[in-house]
């Protein structure tokens, strides 16, 4: 679904499922959380702008089990079972929200 004006849709996607996995219901509470200008947050999440490493990598510092690759390429293997587990279940609830407003 990535476009010209959000080039990083699916990862701005995963960092929101990541977010509501967390149990942070939106962006502006996880961006005061993490210290972050609101701007920065929407812009990733949004996928308008890619996340570089420095933030990638303090989501790792701060959050055990967060891996940056998931972030970047989707690669699920560097994620802690409990985060792979509570993000399908976000995932899962999009889907099925979906579902029901087609």
């Amino acid at each position: 679904m990535a476009d010209a004006d959000y080039p990083f849709f699916e990862q701005g996607q995963r960092l929101r499922w990541f977010r509501l996995a967390l149990g942070i219901p939106t962006a502006q509470k996880f961006a005061r959380l993490l210290d972050w200008p609101q701007s920065a947050m929407s812009q990733f999440e949004t996928g308008r702008r890619m996340m570089q490493a420095e933030p990638a990598l303090e989501l790792r510092r701060r959050f055990v089990g967060f891996d940056p690759v998931w972030l970047w390429e989707g690669d699920e293997r560097g994620l802690s079972w409990d985060f792979r587990e509570r993000i399908n279940a976000v995932r899962e609830a999009e889907a099925e929200a979906e579902k029901k407003r087609a």
